[in-house]
């Protein structure tokens, strides 16, 4: 019977790394990299009101599409934030119809907690309104 040393026994593991990399690449290109989506479902209501009582309230509109408007006229995000700079209000009301895209609800929710401590109002549009 032979002996055997320790300098006699050899594993290579050289395939088993290769195969463990090969999976490992597998899994990174398959892997799914889109941000989740959140949608936002905003009723309408046939009893809303559009006047503020605040007398340094600032308001704002998102239609459909996600344009912000003030006062009819359609602005960027660039251009609300340089109004709200200015303006400097206490409080925003945020006009939101129920077909708008969450993104728009959030830029407008990032303002309002900037420029105005938090203090943001969102008021659904009547159905006659869209």
């Amino acid at each position: 019977m032979q002996d055997f040393d320790d300098d006699d026994l050899h594993v290579d593991l050289t395939s088993l790394i290769d195969v463990i990399f090969m999976l490992v690449i597998f899994f990174i290109m398959t892997m799914s990299f889109t941000l989740p989506e959140i949608e936002l479902n905003v009723p309408t209501s046939t009893t809303a009101e559009e006047n503020d009582a605040a007398s340094n309230n600032f308001s704002v509109k998102i239609d459909s599409t996600g344009a912000f408007f003030i006062d009819q006229k359609k602005l960027t995000i660039d251009e609300l934030q340089k109004v709200i700079e200015q303006e400097k209000p206490q409080s925003i009301t945020l006009y939101l119809d129920p077909d708008s895209p969450a993104q728009s609800f959030i830029d407008v929710s990032d303002l309002a907690r900037t420029y105005t401590s938090g203090k943001l109002l969102v008021k659904a549009l009547k159905r006659d309104a869209k």
